[in-house]
């Protein structure tokens, strides 16, 4: 839930950023706005969910469409002559920044504890099975594509 939480908060402080640069900030590129906003389409088309994020395509590619985000917002607050002034505007990108850094120790955490769990489904099974009702379903967890490292 919380990986979901952070995808998000990318989403929703990226919309509020080009809110804020649209009336507020002075002197920025137009394109690059434009850019930025072609990566905000990008993220909600792409974003994984429980179903999917076991999908290694599924999650590069919408890891590929953060990076790019993460390139504009760069390229946005470094071509803006004065930005570090607009503090809205600077504290928006340090959010998406944020999020997007913790995604990978969310991400990390999640698969030690799934990797976890799914091994003691696999050496106590019989053990669940006699504890549980008998209509409980034991089903392992996806993993987030891959087991991340260190």
């Amino acid at each position: 839930q919380k990986a979901f939480a952070l995808e998000e908060e990318k989403i929703n402080s990226t919309t509020a950023l080009i809110d804020e640069v649209r009336n507020v900030v002075v002197g920025y590129n137009p394109s690059t706005l434009i850019d930025i906003e072609k990566d905000l389409n990008e993220l909600k088309q792409k974003k994984y969910t429980l179903e999917n994020l076991d999908n290694e395509s599924v999650m590069l590619a919408y890891d590929a469409a953060c990076d790019q985000l993460l390139l504009h917002l760069n390229k946005l607050a470094n071509d803006t002559e004065n930005f570090e002034r607009y503090r809205r505007a600077n504290l928006l990108i340090s959010d998406i920044i944020e999020a997007n850094n913790q995604d990978f120790f969310v991400r990390k955490d999640y698969n030690n504890f799934v990797l976890e769990y799914n091994q003691l489904i696999e050496t106590s099974e019989e053990q669940l099975e006699e504890l549980l009702p008998e209509d409980t379903q034991i089903e392992k967890y996806p993993l987030f594509y891959g087991e991340l490292e260190s």
